[in-house]
C-alpha cells in the first residue's frame, strides 16, 4: 500500500500491463481490466503495452508479487520465482482423529439409515404404510413417525440440525450441519472466502464448517475428493421442519437425486 500511495497513474498503468502480460504468459486466455477514472485510451494503452512486454514480465516479478510473512504456498518456489509445478505439495502430515459424534452417528447409519441395513428395511415398510393411510401428508401421524422424533433430538444436540428435512449428514461424514453453521447455507461447499486458518470469512471467530467436514472426512477414512465429484441438489423446502430420517427412509429427500460429476483428469 505504501508503494502504491507513492505512485502516479503511469506507474499503475504499467503494472496493469505487467499483470495482463503475466496472465497471458501463464496460459490464461485473457484478463479483466477495471478501475476508477480510466478512459478508453487507458484501457487500450494497457493492452498495447502488455503486447509489447511479451515475456519481459518474468524478470519483473518484484513489481507483481507482494508476499505476506508466513503465507502458505501449496507448491515450492521454482528458480524463476514462480511455483514449481513438478514439486511436492507442502502439506503437513497430521493425523486427524474421528470425533465421538461421528463414531456414534456412523454406527447408527450402518444399522438404521443405510438402504440395505435391516433397520432401514424394517422401518421403511412401516413408515410407508403410515403415510399411505394419511394420503402421503408431509406430517403424517402414527407411532412409527412419532418414534422418529428421537432422531431429531439427537441431530439437534450433536450436529446442530435446523430441521430442514432434507439432510446430507451422511455425505458430510456427520461432521456438522452446514445449513445451520454456514452463513450461506451451502450444500456444495466450501465458498471461496474461507480464511487460510480455516475460519469463516463472515465471522473469523468461527471455524468454517466445510473445513471441519473436510478434516472429519479424512479422520473417518473417507475420500474428500467426493466433494468435487458429487453434486447435491438444491434443498427441498417442502420438507422444511419435517423429520429427515423419515424422509430418507421413504425416499422423499435428496439421496436419490444426487449426481456424480465426472471431471477430466480426476
Amino acid at each position: 500500500l505504501r508503494r502504491l500511495e507513492g505512485e502516479k497513474k503511469p506507474q499503475r498503468l504499467e503494472r496493469a500491463a505487467l499483470m495482463l502480460g503475466a496472465a497471458r504468459g501463464l496460459g490464461f486466455a485473457g484478463g479483466h481490466i477495471g478501475g476508477f477514472g480510466l478512459t478508453h485510451a487507458d484501457f487500450m494503452a494497457i493492452i498495447d503495452r502488455a503486447n509489447e512486454l511479451g515475456r519481459d514480465w518474468e524478470s519483473r516479478l518484484d513489481e507483481l508479487l507482494f508476499e505476506t510473512p508466513g503465507e502458505f504456498y501449496l507448491l515450492p518456489r521454482a528458480t524463476n520465482g514462480l511455483s514449481d509445478e513438478k514439486g511436492s505439495y507442502q502439506l503437513a502430515q497430521v493425523k486427524h482423529r474421528i470425533s465421538w459424534k461421528q463414531r456414534l452417528s456412523k454406527a447408527v447409519h450402518r444399522v438404521m439409515i443405510d438402504p440395505e441395513s435391516f433397520g432401514a428395511r424394517f422401518l421403511r415398510v412401516r413408515l410407508k404404510n403410515e403415510r399411505n393411510r394419511v394420503n402421503g401428508a408431509s406430517r403424517p401421524g402414527g407411532i412409527w413417525h412419532a418414534a422418529m422424533g428421537l432422531s431429531s433430538i439427537y441431530r439437534k444436540a450433536t450436529l446442530g440440525c435446523m430441521s430442514c428435512g432434507d439432510c446430507i449428514q451422511d455425505y458430510l461424514s456427520y461432521a456438522g450441519c452446514t445449513m445451520h453453521r454456514c452463513y450461506k447455507n451451502l450444500r456444495n461447499g466450501p465458498c471461496g472466502g474461507s480464511r487460510i486458518d480455516g475460519s469463516c470469512e463472515a465471522d473469523a471467530s468461527l471455524p468454517c464448517v466445510w473445513n471441519e467436514v473436510y478434516l472429519g472426512t479424512l479422520a473417518a477414512g473417507g475420500d474428500p475428493r467426493q466433494f468435487a465429484r458429487t453434486l447435491i441438489p438444491p434443498r427441498d423446502w417442502c420438507l422444511d421442519q419435517t423429520n429427515a430420517l423419515a424422509n430418507r427412509l421413504v425416499g422423499l429427500d435428496n439421496y436419490c437425486r444426487r449426481e456424480q460429476v465426472h471431471r477430466s483428469g480426476s
